[in-house]
C-alpha cells in the first residue's frame, strides 16, 4: 500500500516538501527543525524508499518516503568544496590554536608559573 493510500484511508493530510538539502540544523521547509526526520530521509534509498519510523514534529506525525533522489554532479561538488574549504580550514586552524593555548596554560599552571584566581575573573567590575 502506498503512503498516499494509507493516508487517505486514515483521513490524514499528506504533505510534500521540496527536495531536501542536508543542513546541520535539520531544518525542513514546512516542518521546521527536524533533525531525526532529516537523518531518516538521507538514509533511504530507492531499494528501501519508505521510513519504518513515524516521527513526531511538533503536533504533526511524519512518515518519510523517498520519491526522487538527485545526486550532485562533479562540477556541483567541486563548487561546493571550493566554497566551504576556506571555512573548514579556518575552523581547523582555530581549533588547533585553542588546543595549543589550553596545553600551554596547563603546563604553566602545573609549573606554578600561572595562578588563576577565578573569583577575580568572575566578579563584576565596579
Amino acid at each position: 500500500q502506498s503512503l498516499e493510500e494509507a493516508a487517505r484511508e486514515q483521513g490524514l493530510t499528506l504533505g510534500r516538501t521540496p527536495l531536501l538539502t542536508r543542513r546541520p540544523d535539520g531544518f525542513i521547509l514546512g516542518l521546521g527543525a527536524a533533525s531525526d526526520v532529516m537523518d531518516t530521509a538521507f538514509r533511504l534509498d530507492l531499494d528501501r524508499p519508505s521510513s519504518p519510523t513515524v516521527h513526531r514534529v511538533g503536533d504533526r506525525l511524519v512518515l518519510v518516503q523517498l520519491i526522487e533522489h538527485n545526486m550532485p554532479g562533479a562540477e556541483e561538488l567541486d563548487a561546493t568544496v571550493a566554497q566551504i574549504q576556506p571555512n573548514l580550514l579556518d575552523a581547523k586552524r582555530n581549533r588547533m590554536m585553542q588546543d595549543w593555548i589550553e596545553a600551554q596554560r596547563e603546563i604553566l599552571e602545573e609549573n606554578g608559573d600561572l595562578l588563576v584566581n577565578s573569583s577575580l575573573v568572575l566578579s563584576p567590575t565596579p
